[in-house]
């Protein structure tokens, strides 16, 4: 370390050199783990207090090392603890670069940093500090010090010379806010996770690494090696991979199907019967992917769906590793949350962002996860019995029974084929191997008991035996191991204490001995892992909560005592916070819709809610915010006011869109709303972090007007959350309902900040019409997320639809700010125009004639703007010799085109080949009159032309096609063939107009259209206030008033109505149907 010190660090307490002296060491250990122990063989050693008097020094040799650019390069690392304050961009530049000698006489400076690279290209330079730094030098923040530096980054005030800035760019990373407590965490878990030391000797392990640091820092020089740091990991016990169940793993066949499918998919769901292995497979699999030259980081289902989110959007690599995200041993409450959003996250999934999934065959079903649909069909890997062969069995058998006494192998051989017929899953054989470990000799080993107590189908008697065999108090100490592991949870031997001592402190107390009861236990049905932590297989967890609701009284009793004693124990150390989480879920699961609790345990789960939902941060706010819906209680008023701003109107079978309902809020009610200080704060959090992703779709102007008042100024939250929503990717359902707010709010700084967010969805829009194309082909589309699903088949129909809706909202806000004077000079006609039209249809009363005639002009103007504009159209007057062009395309577009035919007729050209040509044209006034055009010519013609303006590019234009082209079928003897493709439309308009033709001409020919259509349930106009389904609806209620229809119609229509009830089923349909069907009907028809 060399002698600045910062002025920053003279005011702290002691000995500021000794405390860098301490900090430096203990950096430096940190960063041997990071280098040292990293997959990548590209650093072999560090130099500690080198010559360049830098603190650390490490050579780079790796071309895919993510510390380099390429090639060999030098790392320089800078240590700086400091007592108090921040590092300025000044105080960073001053440290970095050259100082002026004190006399030309004295010892010369050393150089720093920025001399250092400028001397040699290959270096680059890391400063890592224990406080915090300004926001400039915070964007070349790194977390670790093998992280890729900012390719861009040149800290402020370095130098002025354009070659040095061009020289010293991109060369440059801090690690900041690196506290003594991040330290040891970081280097407890380095050692845990990559040297595999056991815990009991991380301190150790710890004592011997700065040793060597500390005789290097003292003037040793000698590099502090790979060899030196593995030498002290292997004299610790560490080295080897710690998890039993790892070392015991042997692969059955079902690994490589998973590893192929994660491959391909970059996901995989593992499913089978319990005990078969899947867990450990997938366990696995993510050691694998932690073990690799670039390890992955793992992201738990316990981290839930906004932590899953997150890291999505994250840079790295992530393996999301949720093991049984639905259930373990049962259906858990928030399992539909998990089903409707985790299709959308896996849509996601990527090399860098892999998914591995596992789930219960029995629970899958239960959650109604359809394993047929997609994106489960692709990415499903069912695990069982023909992956369990003989061979693979015996080797599972084997590799438990290694470490086993001598005489335990051959007594097991001597019944293999016994052994092998009865014991048919993994599971078994380790239930087996356990019970025979646990025989001191082998004149206790009886191989009928064995077998019989290693069934799966065994573990409930055996756990009922055991609890209620107990001798003291065995329900409760059940009732409380259960609530602790259960959904995979563990708990170690401290945490027990921890509890049994909160139960003891109780008045009265609750004396139970939880760690004797565990210790018992262990030896049968627990399990111990490499943490010392205790767990359970999902049968075992099963079997405990079979126990103990046997005795519903004694399980409500001592829930309950456990929720008084983890809330005093949690207000004393906040530390138990899982713990009474997990206890909080446990009780839940029993009695989701109210928890079984005495007012006094009830109001203090209110107040811990209340507590949690005040601090937690963005990855939390989800989870807590759902568990003060279910856990609250009536008297607590946060609790309410949530109920009723997620109430929702009650809608078909299925999970369909919901849509928000405003409950009337009482006026004592609002006035206590209003004076809870936590309101404007929970709903300006659930703005930002939960509104746009939520399942439940608002109208926009309704909640405004519900939310005025209690929430203070929302403006900002609004507007963040618009900002946030805007780029490609974040349209959803309350996308509209959100800018509508915004605007309301005057969440805006400027007018056209607003209209900046909506050209962004737009080109949003766009890209994915790109990427998506014909939504039916796309595997991870086929979900089961109404809300969602919906949403995205009506951008695929009308891409442009949203967008409008979006403008409208920006047009309001703009003419009741504004007027409408300001619409003339705006850049996005396109889009500002149709909005005005809208508004003053819905405002008709209150529209002056002026504003009308306004539009109207400039509506005019517009289609003539867009007519110039058109080159193609310009080429094609070119080529027929119209001689003033420019004047010529100022006519109205009906006369553009009559004259564009005569000239061509005059020529003696061929019409037909110029209305083809025409109808690649973008202008959509000048298709609509050509289609006008074609159905005044002759049935050959119109019959010639009709195809192509079926298949035009504009909706609009096909949508007209069918209405107008419907009219001259019968006078020109056309073929209702080309109209009927329509059914098959991309856009919902046109096929809702197909199906309303069809009845109006009362088309017997079309009833076999009309028949398909019945299953067309796009939600395309989601944002009206309730699902609606009229292309069906139409083609019901035309089928229904159609009479004489054939049998062979009717017995489609018996089996579109006795088909299984659908997700997306609306009611209405099957109404229209039933009555004009009725069942007796069916009935007696053969």
């Amino acid at each position: 370390m060399d002698d600045y010190n910062d002025r920053g660090a003279q005011g702290s307490d002691g000995n500021p050199a000794f405390h860098g002296f301490i900090y430096q060491k203990k950096v430096t250990v940190w960063i041997a783990l990071q280098l040292l122990l990293n997959r990548v063989d590209g650093c072999n050693e560090i130099i500690v207090e080198p010559v360049s008097q830098e603190d650390v020094e490490a050579c780079i040799d790796d071309e895919e090392s993510t510390v380099s650019i390429g090639g060999v390069h030098k790392l320089l690392i800078q240590i700086k603890n400091r007592g108090k304050g921040y590092w300025t961009a000044s105080a960073f530049s001053e440290l970095v670069k050259d100082r002026v000698a004190r006399s030309a006489s004295g010892p010369g400076t050393r150089p720093r940093g920025k001399a250092l690279l400028l001397e040699d290209p290959s270096r680059r330079y890391i400063f890592i500090t224990n406080c915090s730094v300004a926001g400039e030098l915070a964007v070349a923040e790194l977390k670790n010090v093998d992280e890729a530096l900012d390719p861009s980054f040149l800290p402020p005030k370095l130098t002025e010379i354009e070659a040095e800035q061009q020289a010293l760019t991109g060369r440059w990373g801090l690690i900041q806010n690196l506290t003594e407590n991040d330290l040891r965490a970081r280097i407890h878990d380095l050692l845990e996770s990559r040297g595999k030391v056991p815990i009991s000797n991380l301190p150790a392990a710890i004592d011997k690494l700065e040793r060597l640091v500390e005789r290097r820092m003292a003037g040793l020089v000698e590099p502090l090696t790979r060899d030196h740091v593995r030498d002290v990991i292997t004299s610790e016990g560490g080295g080897a991979v710690r998890d039993q169940e790892l070392r015991e793993f042997i692969a059955p066949p079902a690994l490589a199907r998973a590893e192929s499918l994660l491959d391909t998919f970059h996901a995989v769901m593992l499913i089978g019967p319990p005990g078969y292995g899947k867990s450990l497979i997938a366990k696995n699999m993510v050691h694998a992917l932690r073990e690799r030259q670039r390890p992955y980081e793992v992201v738990r289902e316990s981290a839930g769906l906004a932590a899953i989110e997150h890291y999505l959007a994250q840079r790295g690599l992530y393996v999301f590793h949720l093991d049984d995200p639905w259930g373990q041993s049962k259906l858990e409450a928030d399992a539909d949350k998990w089903v409707i959003q985790l299709p959308r996250l896996l849509a996601r999934a990527s090399a860098d962002k892999l998914f591995i999934i596992t789930s219960r065959t029995d629970i899958l079903r239960q959650s109604r996860v359809g394993e047929d649909e997609e994106p489960w069909r692709s990415l499903t890997c069912e695990v069982s019995d023909s992956d369990y062969g003989d061979d693979v069995k015996w080797n599972i058998l084997e590799k438990k029974l290694e470490q086993a006494q001598a005489w335990m192998l051959p007594f097991a051989e001597r019944y293999r084929s016994g052994l092998l017929q009865d014991l048919q899953s993994p599971l078994a054989i380790d239930r087996f191997c356990k019970g025979l470990l646990a025989c001191g000799d082998e004149s206790v080993a009886l191989i009928e008991q064995l077998v019989d107590q290693a069934q799966v189908s065994s573990i409930r008697q055996i756990v009922r035996q055991q609890v209620l065999g107990w001798p003291e108090r065995g329900v409760e100490c059940a009732t409380v191991i259960w609530a602790m592991i259960r959904r995979n949870q563990r708990i170690s031997f401290e945490g027990l204490s921890t509890i049994r001592r909160a139960l003891d402190d109780l008045s009265p107390p609750l004396s139970i001995d939880l760690e004797r009861f565990v210790q018992h236990f262990l030896i049968s049905t627990l399990d111990e892992d490499e943490k010392e932590e205790i767990g359970a297989h999902g049968k075992v967890i099963e079997a405990f909560e079979e126990v103990i609701t046997d005795s519903p009284a004694v399980l409500e009793r001592t829930l309950g005592r456990c929720v008084e004693a983890l809330y005093a124990q949690w207000c004393d150390d906040p530390a138990c916070l899982n713990a009474l989480i997990n206890l909080l879920e446990a009780i839940s699961s029993l009695w989701p819709q109210k928890l079984r609790l005495n007012r006094v345990q009830q109001d203090k789960v209110d107040e811990f809610l209340r507590k949690c939902i005040a601090t937690t941060d963005d990855f939390q706010f989800d989870y807590y915010f759902d568990r003060i819906i279910r856990w609250g209680s009536e008297r607590c008023a946060i609790a309410r006011f949530l109920r009723d701003l997620t109430a929702f109107k009650p809608v078909a079978s299925g999970r369909e869109v919901k849509y928000w309902s405003a409950p009337a809020l009482s006026p004592e009610f609002r006035r206590v709303l209003e004076r809870d200080p936590l309101i404007p704060r929970l709903l300006s959090s659930w703005i930002r972090y939960r509104f746009i992703d939520g399942d439940i779709v608002y109208d926009g102007p309704q909640l405004f007007t519900w939310l005025t008042g209690l929430g203070g100024n929302l403006g900002e939250a609004w507007a963040q959350s618009c900002n946030w929503a805007a780029p490609a990717g974040r349209n959803q359902p309350n996308t509209l309902a959100l800018f509508q707010c915004a605007a309301l709010a005057g969440a805006f700084h400027y007018d056209d900040e607003m209209f900046s967010l909506i050209e962004g969805i737009e080109d949003g829009l766009r890209e994915h019409r790109y990427e998506v194309g014909d939504y039916q082909e796309q595997s991870f589309q086929g979900i089961d997320d109404a809300s969602i699903e919906l949403l995205f088949k009506n951008m695929l129909d009308d891409d442009q639809e949203l967008v409008h809706r979006l403008t409208m909202a920006y047009v309001q806000m703009r003419r009741r700010n504004d007027g409408y004077q300001w619409i003339e000079g705006h850049p996005r006609h396109d889009l500002i125009l149709p909005a005005w039209s809208m508004t003053l249809d819905e405002q008709s009363s209150q529209v002056s004639a002026l504003e009308r005639e306004s539009l109207e002009l400039l509506k005019r103007a517009y289609d003539q703007s867009l007519i110039l504009a058109d080159h193609d159209l310009e080429g094609i007057c070119e080529d027929l010799d119209i001689p003033d062009i420019d004047d010529f395309l100022q006519l109205e577009p009906m006369k553009i085109v009559e004259e564009l035919l005569s000239l061509e007729t005059q020529r003696n050209g061929d019409p037909h080949e110029l209305i083809e040509q025409m109808y690649y044209l973008e202008n959509l006034a000048v298709a609509k009159a050509l289609r006008e055009a074609v159905g005044r010519m002759d049935a050959v013609s119109v019959r010639k032309h009709l195809p192509s303006l079926m298949e035009h590019d504009h909706a609009d234009v096909r949508r007209h096609a069918v209405s107008f082209f419907a009219g001259l079928v019968e006078p020109l003897g056309l073929n209702r063939y080309w109209l009927y493709n329509g059914a098959s439309d991309k856009s919902a308009h046109v096929r809702l107009e197909l199906a309303k033709v069809i009845g109006h001409f009362k088309w017997q020919d079309g009833v076999e259209c009309l028949i398909s259509l019945l299953s067309d349930c796009r939600d395309y106009q989601a944002d009206e206030g309730g699902p609606r389904f009229e292309v069906a609806r139409a083609a019901a209620r035309t089928l229904a008033g159609m009479h004489n229809l054939s049998e062979e119609h009717r017995q489609a229509i018996r089996t579109f109505l006795s088909q299984p009830p659908r997700d997306l089923q609306d009611p209405v349909v099957n109404d229209l149907l039933n009555r004009s069907f009725p069942r007796s009907a069916w009935e007696c028809s053969p």
